[in-house]
């Protein structure tokens, strides 16, 4: 309704000409004024005007007033706290200024009775006071330390945590010898910062063993660990060399152990674990030189530390915890922690030395041999070799052996891991070729299993017998020339059982091939790894021909023994592989040298004996179809392929 009033009121002014006002302005308008220039029907609209404002000011002021009085009577309740709290500080303030007047007094009547004896009073006074305050600082950063030392921890700084540790212990120590400090008696909590503060011993020297077990160890972390092995236990460079060394053991060992409790969400591959490992043994060596041999860093460190102008360990604490420091006794102040600068002579070292390569090598005949074992192909150990030798690029721990007239060289790679590669390649090698003669022998086996009359009927004239394409006709596989297949005598099982043969072979001589072109292997491996491929091609046959004669198939047994005959020819035939296996390919000729014409004799040597094999099958049918018409007389004593081939293969084509 006000406002409504107010609105017809400005309303009605404007109708009159006079000029619209706010509230402000009808309350500085001069009364004078108005009326002698306003007529009384304008002075009365005025006055409307005002009433109405000074009515909407009355409403928002009872409106203000009851929102804000629960407010006030929260302020007036603070009002009243306030002047009770004044009212005691005001007490207290006079109890302080009594106190002090009591005080002077007694202070005037020790003057009145003896000087002496007031100064003796005052010394003991101040003494107590001086004890007390000094008390309080030492519980106070004993109370600090446990969360300054873990802070360090978290960050690695282990040799600052382990100085505020002995901080700690020996302002620990000093309060519970004060036998004289009833203050102790009823501070509670200094014993139990007491026993908060001793398990810090374990932990610290737990979290240094667990970072020194790491695989990646740099200089800096390794020689505050070191650092803090020294101080924790009081022992000497020697023995912390050892630990050192056994640590670094214990990681070479996780780390080629690693599946047996890892899952299998963060197994790593075998190759990154091999190469981890040979990382771990270059960088223990590394390790030494920088910071356990002369002028190493770790000797740095204790000539720092023991040095007179070393800052003390309080300095180690954040200023507004130490702000009270001048109240502590001087032999707090002033700590510092003592520890051995003695340098290590070079035997103590190479003793040491000597013994962590013993464990190394022991491990690396056990652990490592049987993750190499997981190696299966030779790609794999090409990129195994190439990063191994990016490793070794810029090691040079040649100086170290002369230094320290070790029995052996420090080169791992060279010691350790390229003797069970070589093993590895010729592991692979040997399985790949008893595999693929063993899966030729069960096929060998099947075809003898599925052996009949029909099977041999192979010289019936087909229209597959004609190459379907010119680069058929033209291509050096002679599997593919059915109709030349025929005229050999060679069946669809033979020709698949060797296509299938030269295939794995095909296999192994790529792998071949991977590591012959890798430019990170000596010559002489390359070598060596030719005549192995080539010596045990060569026994793999002579095992294959062996279990061949174990059949024992009898003369009377024709078909079979023709399906072995016929296989032995073939071998030498249809598998091309095989002869690489023994003649070397031209790219390889340039790390055979003169083995090249033993090659060939090697070649030579097997293929008269697939061909003595051969013909002992072809002998026994013979044998079995003399016998069966008693012709055994019309027999020559000295067969040879010539005999059979004028005399008996018409018997034999017609008796099959």
């Amino acid at each position: 309704k006000l406002q409504v009033r107010e609105f017809d009121s400005e309303q009605k002014l404007c109708e009159i000409g006079f000029p619209a006002m706010e509230s402000a302005n009808l309350l500085n308008l001069d009364v004078d004024t108005l009326f002698e220039q306003h007529s009384v029907p304008e002075i009365d609209v005025v006055h409307k005007k005002i009433q109405s404002v000074v009515e909407n000011k009355r409403e928002e002021l009872r409106l203000m007033v009851g929102e804000r009085y629960r407010d006030l009577l929260q302020a007036a309740d603070t009002i009243v706290a306030m002047k009770d709290s004044s009212a005691q500080l005001i007490e207290q303030v006079d109890s302080i200024t009594r106190n002090c007047r009591k005080l002077n007094e007694q202070q005037l009547l020790g003057f009145r009775n003896s000087e002496a004896e007031d100064l003796l009073r005052n010394r003991n006074a101040n003494k107590k006071i001086t004890n007390y305050f000094s008390t309080i600082v030492q519980i106070k950063l004993l109370t600090t330390l446990p969360e300054l030392i873990w802070t360090h921890i978290d960050a690695e700084h282990f040799y600052t945590a382990t100085e505020l540790f002995i901080f700690s212990r020996h302002i620990s120590t000093g309060l519970q010898l004060d036998a004289t400090n009833s203050l102790m008696q009823h501070l509670p909590v200094a014993k139990k910062q007491f026993e908060i503060l001793k398990p810090f011993n374990t932990t610290i020297k737990q979290h240094v063993l667990t970072t020194l077990e790491k695989e990646d160890l740099n200089g800096g972390v390794a020689c505050d660990c070191l650092l803090s092995l020294l101080l924790l236990e009081r022992n000497t460079l020697n023995s912390v060399l050892k630990i050192f060394l056994n640590l670094r053991c214990a990681a070479f060992l996780n780390c080629l152990s690693e599946d047996k409790w890892s899952t299998n969400d963060s197994r790593r591959r075998v190759k990154d674990r091999i190469l981890a490992s040979l990382r771990i043994l270059n960088s223990t060596i590394e390790l030494i030189e920088k910071c356990f041999l002369e002028n190493g860093l770790l000797l740095q460190r204790l000539h720092e530390l023991s040095d007179v102008s070393a800052p003390p360990t309080i300095t180690l604490i954040h200023q507004s915890d130490a702000q009270f420091s001048y109240l502590l006794p001087e032999i707090i102040s002033n700590f510092r922690p003592k520890t051995e600068t003695q340098a290590l002579d070079d035997k103590q070292v190479r003793d040491a030395l000597e013994q962590w390569l013993v464990d190394t090598r022991r491990i690396a005949g056990t652990q490592l041999k049987q993750l190499f074992d997981y190696v299966s192909t030779m790609s794999t150990i090409k990129e195994l070799k190439a990063e191994a030798n990016n490793q070794r690029k810029g090691l040079n721990f040649g100086q170290i052996v002369k230094r320290l007239q070790l029995s052996q060289t420090l080169d791992f790679y060279e010691l350790k891991y390229v003797p069970l590669i070589n093993q590895r390649i010729h592991d692979i090698i040997h399985d790949s070729w008893a595999k693929a003669m063993q899966k030729t022998f069960e096929s060998l086996e099947q075809a003898l299993t599925d052996v009949n009359a029909n099977s041999f009927n192979i010289w019936l004239e087909s229209v597959q017998d004609l190459p379907p394409s010119l680069e058929v006709a033209l291509s050096d596989d002679l599997k593919l020339k059915k109709l030349l297949m025929k005229t050999k005598g060679y069946d669809n099982e033979t020709i698949t059982l060797c296509a299938e043969l030269d295939r794995q072979l095909e296999s192994i001589v790529s792998e071949m091939n991977v590591l012959l072109e890798e430019q990170g292997t000596r010559a002489e491996d390359k070598l060596a790894l030719i005549v192995f491929l080539r010596e045990t091609a060569e026994a793999q046959l002579t095992h294959f021909l062996s279990r061949a004669k174990s059949l024992h198939l009898l003369q009377s047994q024709r078909y079979e023994l023709l399906v072995v005959a016929r296989c032995c020819s073939a071998l030498v035939e249809l598998c091309p592989n095989l002869k690489v296996c023994f003649c070397q390919r031209g790219s390889w000729r340039q790390w055979v040298g003169n083995v090249a014409a033993n090659s060939v004799e090697h070649w030579n040597r097997v293929c008269a004996l697939l061909e003595e094999e051969s013909f002992i099958f072809w002998q026994q049918i013979v044998n079995g179809i003399l016998e069966e018409n008693n012709c055994e007389k019309m027999l020559s004593n000295v067969i040879t392929n010539d005999n059979i081939l004028e005399e008996f293969a018409v018997s034999v084509h017609t008796y099959i």
